[in-house]
């Protein structure tokens, strides 16, 4: 304790603490040509460009870099270096790395509207076009999808569409300031990890969330004939429309029943790497499950902000019990699984390792975009601790789920969720709406939540009765179940 300004009472350790931590979060938010007296920030030297190749040639993503230098610039008075290095070692293929430079925010964007993209016209001149355009530190995720079938306006035949979603990385690099931010956030909510187990879990979880973009990359995906070409968003996300003539199909897809799933991968590297995922071609006909995942089949414990955190970054992901059982017996029966949840893409990896792990049954994922500025810090808190306003959240879970049954007019689908968000409402809205497509809805009762019949009968008031259950044990809901598995389903 010490006397500030004149004061007669000691100041809190606690106080001083807190003022030095909002210092901080506010001078990182502020454009590095704006200083605060007596906080020291980095300084950001003038662009320049060393030597190039002694052929005078440039790598062509030169182009890329010039111009997301020239949007980051705003507003400020410096630019950051750009060097260039070999793209392999001791090859004559050089790319362009920014030194000191601030990456873009990752956006949020529920519907995807910013990542549409009919495909790339071809590689620009330079570009080896039998590779994907990612460096030898850099890294793809591919994010399981699903095909649907449609029919092409011009020649009137059958074909599938699917859109191709992933995420190029930067292994190396790190969002410096999201690392203290993040840490500031954990030691302030007590969820700090203790153990050297958590602490390489926390580094682990935490590295999801701080790797920086790699953006501008242009990536081929080839599934059976068909190849694709797309180019990284300016927060690393791809996604990439395709169409497949059924003739050309690299499964045999049923009219009715569970989705098929086939490979698509990227182009191989120069240095012959390759990532996979699967797509999902979902008949017309059958039985989809739409599941959420947070306190409905993994344990978050969403209604303890510290316990939410803790099981989110300390430990490894745990199964609610009995629902990995009730999961493979409909998919045992021929159901198709997609995953909705407002969860980020950044732990995407993290949940299908869970699912594959806890005998889940595979399927697509249906993630939330995660907005992460700390120059917003009220804003990225009341994000990642549930409270953001009513409908933002809300309208995320929902569009994503109705956006599935337009796609599927003729399929039944069962809604599964728990109690612990809005996930009863969210799920009686779209029951509502569709009466002749949802044919169940499952609310796992969540520990802590004693509300009586009332309070769900009004929840789904107008839905009949046997369509719709809030139950604490699988066993029930197994044998509810089994009477949708009847022929005219399959």
């Amino acid at each position: 304790s010490f006397i500030v300004m004149g004061r007669r009472r000691p100041v809190p350790a606690s106080t001083v603490l807190g003022v030095v931590t909002l210092g901080t979060a506010l001078a990182s938010s502020l454009p590095s040509n704006k200083r605060i007296p007596g906080i020291s920030q980095a300084f950001h030297r003038p662009v320049g460009v060393q030597a190039p190749p002694e052929d005078g040639l440039f790598h062509p993503r030169i182009q890329s870099v010039r111009r997301h230098n020239v949007r980051r610039a705003r507003g400020r008075l410096g630019r950051p270096w750009i060097r260039a290095q070999p793209l392999i070692p001791g090859s004559s293929e050089f790319e362009f790395c920014e030194e000191n430079g601030d990456e873009y925010e990752d956006s949020e964007d529920d519907y995807g509207e910013r990542y549409k993209t009919g495909g790339l016209p071809l590689p620009t001149e330079g570009f080896a076009r039998t590779s994907s355009d990612v460096g030898p530190n850099e890294s793809l995720q591919l994010f399981p999808t699903l095909a649907f079938k449609t029919i092409d306006k011009q020649t009137g035949k059958e074909r599938w569409a699917t859109r191709l979603h992933g995420r190029a990385i930067d292994n190396l690099r790190r969002h410096h300031r999201r690392r203290v931010g993040m840490s500031s956030v954990a030691k302030a909510f007590g969820f700090y990890p203790s153990s050297e187990v958590e602490k390489k879990m926390y580094r682990h979880r935490m590295d999801l969330f701080l790797f920086r973009a790699a953006r501008g990359r242009q990536i081929g995906l080839e599934m059976g004939p068909g190849l694709w070409w797309g180019t990284s968003n300016t927060n690393g996300h791809f996604s990439i429309d395709a169409q497949i003539s059924a003739d050309h199909l690299p499964v045999h897809v049923p009219s009715k029943g569970a989705a098929v799933s086939a490979q698509v991968s990227t182009l191989p590297l120069v240095d012959g790497r390759v990532w996979r995922t699967n797509v999902y071609f979902v008949p017309p006909h059958g039985i989809s499950l739409i599941s959420d995942i947070d306190d409905t089949i993994k344990v978050t414990e969403v209604r303890d902000p510290k316990r939410m955190l803790s099981n989110t970054f300390l430990y490894d992901f745990i199964a609610v019990k009995g629902m990995s059982d009730l999961y493979r017996f409909m998919a045992l029966k021929g159901a198709t699984f997609h995953y909705v949840s407002n969860s980020p893409w950044q732990l995407q990896p993290e949940l299908e390792d869970f699912l594959q792990r806890s005998g889940f049954p595979g399927g697509t994922f249906h993630l939330k975009h995660l907005r992460f500025r700390l120059n917003r810090p009220i804003t990225f808190l009341k994000n990642r601790l549930g409270l953001r306003p009513k409908n933002n959240s809300t309208n995320h879970k929902y569009d994503m789920i109705s956006n599935i049954l337009r796609t599927f007019p003729e399929r039944k689908f069962v809604l599964v969720g728990d109690s612990g968000e809005k996930d009863p409402m969210i799920y009686a809205k779209v029951a509502q709406e569709s009466p002749k497509q949802v044919e169940r809805v499952y609310i796992r009762r969540v520990e802590g939540d004693f509300r009586n019949g009332t309070h769900w009968e009004k929840i789904f008031d107008g839905i009949p009765r046997e369509k719709w259950s809030v139950f604490t044990n699988h066993e029930p809901v197994l044998q509810d179940v089994e009477k949708l598995f009847v022929p005219s389903y399959r």
